[in-house]
């Protein structure tokens, strides 16, 4: 909810805060890394690109959001 209120700090930190506690919930270190880039964040963006990305490999929209991060 915070992301789509583009409130993308809060989001970060609640997506943080979920990666945490389940990181294998699915989309989670997607969505962390896409409101981390969107808030600027973009140290904790890669990282949780990175992670999404092992997970899809052929992902063409991920490859290229972690390239910007």
């Amino acid at each position: 909810m915070r992301a789509q209120a583009r409130d993308f700090t809060a989001a970060t930190d609640l997506l943080a805060r979920a990666a945490e506690l389940q990181p294998d919930l699915p989309r989670v270190q997607y969505s962390l890394g896409v409101a981390a880039f969107n808030a600027g964040r973009y140290e904790t963006a890669a990282e949780a690109l990175t992670r999404a990305a092992a997970e899809q490999p052929d992902s063409a929209e991920l490859n290229v959001i972690l390239g910007q991060a």
